[in-house]
């Protein structure tokens, strides 16, 4: 039996990490995404403990395809995918601090991006029959 397939992003660390990690404990196998490699490989070291497969991958959310490397490598590793869990986002400055042309990649990264993740997943579903 297949186990089911989440795909997790901002799995690096706080809630992220917590949600790949409770979903791999209930024989989940997850695609974790996040910025930090390192502790993206600590993240999969710990959820590896609980039997399931692990995937990494770290790319830019603020890259306009950025969607698209991502399903399509959740599809490619595991075949499937049940579960979508955008937790990615953030932002380091206040509004205040914030100038118009530093705005697009982080609209990119917190909304655009995981909007069009539900999208191809949802897709996909339909391709898929499901």
């Amino acid at each position: 039996m297949m186990n089911k397939v989440a795909l997790v992003t901002g799995a690096s660390k706080g809630i992220g990490k917590i949600l790949a990690v409770k979903l791999t404990q209930i024989g989940f196998d997850v695609m974790i995404v996040g910025r930090n490699k390192k502790q993206l490989l600590e993240t999969k070291a710990e959820v590896e403990n609980f039997n399931t497969n692990c995937v990494v991958t770290e790319p830019d959310l603020s890259i306009t395809d950025a969607h698209l490397s991502i399903i399509n490598r959740v599809i490619q590793e595991f075949g499937r995918l049940d579960v979508v869990i955008n937790y990615a986002g953030g932002n380091s400055l206040s509004i205040k601090d914030t100038l118009i042309e530093m705005k697009d990649p982080i609209f990119k990264a917190n909304t655009r991006t995981p909007y069009f993740i539900c999208q191809e997943a949802i897709l996909f579903h339909d391709k898929a029959g499901i």
